[in-house]
């Protein structure tokens, strides 16, 4: 059940809290912490506006710079050489970033796209199939054409990362860095005791970011996040008995919802044209 499941991630959270999964800083980092550190003072507005939306501030962090990538995408990036060869080795974006990439309704651009990503892909399954049909030919059979057509199958695959994911995993990191450096001040860590926190699949990425004091308060707010949605669901399951169902109905309701943000992230707005 849910709640069981709620249940070990507090366990695990707890766990990391005694062991201090994050490992000792290193000595020689102390002088780029000092500039992220600046880095991150000059961003205190930008996380302050962040900790006052609704959800993870570092979804609706990613959300907001994918809205720009798609922009400039669109606008500069489709047809340079550079960016041509990321699409071609990664097959395209991804289902969901390809899918908010045609809500944008740039029919002409996105054409584009798919023409030489298209090109690109018919160029290489013909070539695997002479290659495949030279191997297995009756009259002059070759073991190293076969060795050949064998690789070129196991590099028929995209090899490489969604552009798209990989901004959003850059900004991913960018921002937790900041936020976690941010939270050394009294008035941004009381923000983010007030705030929504960080989803579930943030707060894993920010466990790998060496900043072991401001870790262990946000490990302690989220532990305690969690116990509160543990208490709301086992509520929820009290009232859906029929003995109970006199009780009034209250957020426990909506708990499988919060729940499911929390563990999945904040769900994706659809994309507008900006």
């Amino acid at each position: 059940m849910s709640h069981l499941f709620i249940a070990r991630v507090v366990d695990s959270l707890a766990h990391v809290l005694e062991t201090g999964r994050w490992g000792r800083p290193c000595p020689l980092l102390g002088q780029q912490r000092n500039h992220q550190r600046q880095v991150a003072t000059a961003n205190k507005g930008q996380i302050r506006g962040l900790l006052a939306l609704e959800g993870c501030p570092i979804c609706n962090l990613c959300a907001e710079d994918l809205r720009r990538f798609y922009f400039w995408y669109l606008n500069e990036y489709y047809g340079e050489g550079v960016w041509v060869g990321k699409i071609i080795q990664s097959g395209g974006f991804c289902p969901q970033h390809a899918w908010e990439l045609v809500r944008y309704g740039d029919a002409y651009r996105i054409s584009v796209v798919y023409q030489y990503l298209t090109r690109d892909t018919l160029a290489k399954l013909r070539q695997f199939l002479q290659e495949l049909g030279e191997a297995n030919s009756r009259i002059v059979p070759s073991q190293t054409k076969r060795r050949k057509a064998l690789k070129r199958q196991d590099e028929l695959p995209p090899s490489g990362t969604c552009p798209a994911c990989e901004n959003v995993a850059t900004t991913a990191r960018w921002g937790l860095r900041n936020l976690l450096l941010s939270l050394e001040d009294a008035e941004i860590a009381e923000l983010y005791h007030h705030s929504s926190g960080l989803c579930m699949r943030h707060l894993w990425m920010a466990l790998e970011i060496d900043e072991e004091a401001v870790l262990k308060e946000i490990v302690r707010d989220q532990i305690a996040r969690l116990e509160s949605l543990e208490r709301e669901l086992e509520d929820y399951f009290h009232k859906t008995n029929y003995r109970f169902r006199h009780e009034p109905r209250g957020e426990e309701q909506t708990a499988w919802l919060r729940a499911v943000e929390l563990f999945a992230g904040q769900r994706p707005p659809l994309s507008e044209r900006p």
